[in-house]
C-alpha cells in the first residue's frame, strides 16, 4: 500500500521502514517449536540465514541493506533512534524472517529499495506488561506446548499495529498505519491466514493483485508463476479482505503522505 501511495508522486521509492508500535498477544508454542526446528545445523547454514537477500533471485540487482551486508533485519542490532518515524525502537524479533519476505515482494514487483524492520521499546514495554498480566492471572502458560493457545478473553483483547514508511529520492515520504484486533499470534493470524486462502479461491482476487503504476522513473511488474509471497499473489484485493472482514470491524488502515515541503495528505 505505501508503494501505491507513493505512485502518486513522481520520485523513485529510496527506502521502506516498518516499526511495529504494538504487540498485545500470547507467545505461540508451535512458534517457538518451529523456531527451534529452523535453527541452523551447519555453519553454511549459518551463514544462509546472515544473507538478506536469500529469497531473492537476482541478487546483482538488489540494493545493498541499509546499514550492513550481514544484516537481515536492515534495522541494525542495536537500541538506537529513528528519526523517520520518529521513535527508539530494535530490530523486530520476526524480522529475520519476514524482511526477506519482503525483499522477495519488492524485487518480483521490479522494485529496489532498501527495506528495514523494527519495533519500538513502547511496544515491547507495553506488549511485556499485558502478557505478564495475563500470565499472573492464570490465562497464559510460560513455556506452551504445542497446540496449546491463549483463552477465548485473551485472544479477543490483544491486538497489533504496524507503521510502514516508504521514502522517496525526491523527498516524499508516504506512512500507512495498519491497526487490528485480536490476538497476534493466534486469533489475528487466523483470520488473516483464512482471509487469504479464500481470496485465493476467487480469480478475482488473485488474478490481478499488483498495485500498478507506470511512469517515467519505473513500472511494477506482473508475475502469475512461481514461487510468490502474499503482496505479489494477492496484493491489494487480499488487504481490502482484511479492511472488509467482521464488517470492518478488524482492522484499520490509514495513508498519509508528507512531501519535501512538510506539506501532509491524508489518503481516503
Amino acid at each position: 500500500m505505501a508503494l501505491q501511495a507513493a505512485s502518486d508522486f513522481p520520485g523513485k521509492v529510496r527506502d521502506i521502514m516498518s516499526m511495529v508500535r504494538k504487540a498485545y498477544g500470547a507467545v505461540s508454542g508451535g512458534t517457538l517449536a518451529s523456531a527451534a526446528a529452523s535453527l541452523p545445523k551447519s555453519w553454511d547454514d549459518a551463514m544462509k540465514l546472515l544473507d538478506p537477500y536469500l529469497l531473492n533471485a537476482d541478487i546483482e540487482t538488489e540494493e545493498a541493506c541499509r546499514l550492513d551486508r550481514f544484516d537481515v533485519s536492515g534495522w541494525g542490532p542495536i537500541v538506537r533512534y529513528e528519526p523517520v518515524v520518529n521513535t527508539v525502537g530494535i530490530m523486530h524479533f520476526m524480522a529475520p524472517v519476514n524482511a526477506r519476505i519482503v525483499r522477495r515482494s519488492l524485487s518480483i514487483l521490479g522494485v529496489s529499495p532498501t527495506y528495514a524492520e523494527g519495533m519500538t521499546l513502547q511496544a515491547i514495554v507495553e506488549g511485556f506488561r499485558f502478557w505478564f498480566n495475563e500470565y499472573m492471572r492464570g490465562g497464559m502458560d510460560l513455556f506452551p506446548s504445542r497446540g496449546s493457545g491463549p483463552s477465548k478473553a485473551l485472544m479477543k483483547f490483544g491486538g497489533g499495529g504496524i507503521q510502514t514508511v516508504a521514502e522517496l529520492d525526491d523527498g516524499n515520504v508516504v506512512g500507512v498505519t495498519l491497526k487490528w484486533k485480536g490476538d497476534i499470534g493466534y486469533l489475528a493470524t487466523s483470520k488473516m491466514i483464512a482471509e487469504a486462502g479464500l481470496c485465493l479461491a476467487q480469480s478475482s482476487c488473485r488474478d490481478s493483485p499488483l498495485l500498478k503504476y507506470d511512469h517515467e522513473v519505473e513500472m511494477f511488474k506482473q508475475s502469475r508463476g512461481g514461487v510468490l509471497t502474499p503482496a505479489t499473489a494477492m496484493g491489494l484485493p487480499l488487504l481490502e479482505r482484511y479492511l472488509r472482514a467482521d464488517d470492518s470491524d478488524f482492522m484499520g488502515m490509514v495513508v498519509v503522505a508528507l512531501d519535501a515541503y512538510g506539506n501532509s495528505y491524508k489518503f481516503q
